[in-house]
């Protein structure tokens, strides 16, 4: 390995001295999300010219939500081979331990990070109201009250969710339980710890017990099933009351149905 690049190369640097190993023998380069795309062309030259380079993040994975796509896909363009070397990955750790698994034809998804704004947010999370899917996202310290509220609003209190946190590193935490129990246990963890808001936080949430099909919102049997019998008088009253586009958020919470089958309930009631 001739050189080593790394999202930040003090964090990178650090990594070597605590493992005991000598540093590249020509140096390091950074490369971070703000200049990747410059940089990646720079480095694919020195490899064209025959130069080795090892590619390492701060924390988690190399391009999986942190920096190096597009140096691989460059790479790739050029016929320069790419080695992947296994290492702690947030999301595997997390899936591991929660217990989770995709229900009927389910299966896992990753979502990246969840939206910083609370209606962006809320968009992103109202297609999960009902799926079969196990779904994992990360989420920035700082927005962690935000979306566990946003979680138990749009999704309910009772949702299976599992929240890691520094996974795989010295103060790791893992909590697993539904919306309102990771809450409640991540607060007291806070109360305790200060420290606890800080760090890398990957969160899953199990598949929705919500078995009500989005179309089927059209048909008399869906409205008219045991578990949301008042749902004709629900979509008459909120489209009474607001238009469909205000009133679809409220009527999915009300109904356990998605917000786009709540939204068609409701020009439906208003033809």
């Amino acid at each position: 390995m001739d050189f080593v690049c790394a999202e930040d190369t003090r964090v990178g640097r650090q990594l070597l001295t605590l493992l005991g190993l000598p540093g590249p023998a020509r140096g390091w380069v950074s490369l971070h999300a703000h200049n990747e795309a410059e940089a990646s062309h720079a480095i694919v030259d020195r490899l064209l010219a025959g130069e080795s380079a090892a590619l390492i993040s701060d924390a988690g994975t190399p391009a999986i939500a942190d920096p190096g796509s597009r140096l691989v896909a460059e790479a790739h363009r050029q016929g320069i081979r790419v080695v992947p070397i296994p290492g702690p990955s947030a999301l595997t750790a997390l899936l591991s331990a929660s217990g989770f698994q995709p229900q009927g034809s389910g299966t896992l998804r990753f979502l990246g990070f969840v939206p910083s704004r609370a209606k962006a947010r809320d968009d992103w999370l109202a297609p999960l109201q009902s799926t079969d899917d196990v779904c994992v996202f990360f989420e920035a310290p700082h927005r962690m009250p935000e979306t566990l509220e946003a979680l138990a609003q749009v999704l309910g209190p009772d949702r299976s969710l599992a929240m890691g946190r520094e996974l795989t590193k010295q103060f790791e935490s893992i909590l697993v339980g539904s919306v309102a129990e990771v809450s409640q246990r991540w607060a007291a963890l806070q109360a305790r710890d200060p420290g606890a808001a800080k760090g890398e936080f990957v969160l899953a949430l199990g598949p929705s017990e919500r078995r009500a099909p989005a179309e089927a919102i059209d048909g008399d049997g869906w409205l008219e099933a045991e578990h949301c019998r008042s749902g004709r008088a629900w979509v008459a009253l909120v489209a009474e009351a607001m238009p469909p586009a205000a009133g679809a958020k409220l009527l999915a919470k009300a109904l356990g149905c998605s917000r786009d089958a709540a939204y068609a309930a409701l020009l439906k009631a208003t033809r």
